[in-house]
């Protein structure tokens, strides 16, 4: 996200109403581009932790609540887009 030049998403895709999903880095990607926010954790996580799903999804009705899933990532979501939990 701080590279130069970074990946992208060309924003118009939000605007095509279809559901997108963004893990990782594309949730952080997807958040900052509709106006959220991404800071530093000042540390790295890394390793198996469970995913739990909260409420209804178009994408997610058919996983389980609760998966295991591994992450590896230094940064996070500190404010989520505005119409976004």
């Amino acid at each position: 996200m701080y590279e130069t030049p970074a990946p992208s998403l060309d924003p118009k895709i939000y605007s095509l109403g279809i559901p997108v999903l963004g893990i990782c880095y594309g949730a952080q990607l997807m958040a900052q581009q509709l106006g959220g926010a991404v800071a530093s954790t000042g540390g790295g996580e890394y390793g198996r932790t469970t995913l739990t799903r909260t409420g209804s999804s178009l994408l997610l009705d058919t996983v389980a609540s609760e998966s295991h899933v591994w992450m590896s990532h230094g940064d996070a979501i500190s404010s989520a887009p505005p119409g976004f939990s």
